[in-house]
């Protein structure tokens, strides 16, 4: 069983990395809407896709949490691929999986997305293009945050099962 200090101080560091999806949430849906309607301007476009790469950075790095704290293990290539399928899977005796394959999937596009705001700096950001991505954040956070809820709550039940609970 992973060490009850280990899981609690996962829990502390999820709760703060959901808070700071909080402060993301609030401020992207009306960028995202602009863009949608195609009104955005330039600097709400940069905006728009800074706050996408951060919500995906948010998510990624609550995974590596959980990866760390029960795998301690991540394969040097690709790992950012393989952690999102490594979290669709219930490792048994160790842990749940932390999310679903329709999670996955949603935020497979928020990490591609994620790598073009990175590396393709001279390529112009489109209103369609962060429209589109706004479609798979809109459907991946409500889910992602539902299945972290349920992680969580399967933790607190490792938690209370821990000798000196």
């Amino acid at each position: 069983m992973t060490d009850p200090t280990m899981l609690r101080i996962l829990k502390i560091e999820i709760e703060a990395d959901l808070i700071a999806l909080d402060e993301i949430e609030r401020d992207l849906p009306p960028l995202l809407n602009r863009a949608q309607s195609g009104d955005a301007t330039r600097q709400e476009l940069v905006h728009a896709g800074y706050l996408l790469h951060n919500a995906y950075n948010a998510c990624e790095s609550i995974l590596r949490r959980i990866a760390v704290t029960f795998e301690n293990a991540l394969s040097p290539d690709r790992w950012d691929q393989g952690l999102l399928r490594r979290m669709t899977l219930e490792i048994p005796n160790i842990r749940p999986a932390a999310i679903g394959e329709d999670v996955r999937a949603s935020l497979d596009e928020l990490r591609k997305f994620r790598h073009f705001f990175r590396h393709n700096y001279a390529a112009p950001l489109r209103a369609s293009g962060i429209a589109e991505v706004g479609v798979a954040y809109r459907a991946a956070l409500p889910a992602f945050r539902d299945a972290i809820r349920r992680f969580l709550a399967a933790v607190d039940a490792m938690l209370e099962r821990s000798p000196g609970a």
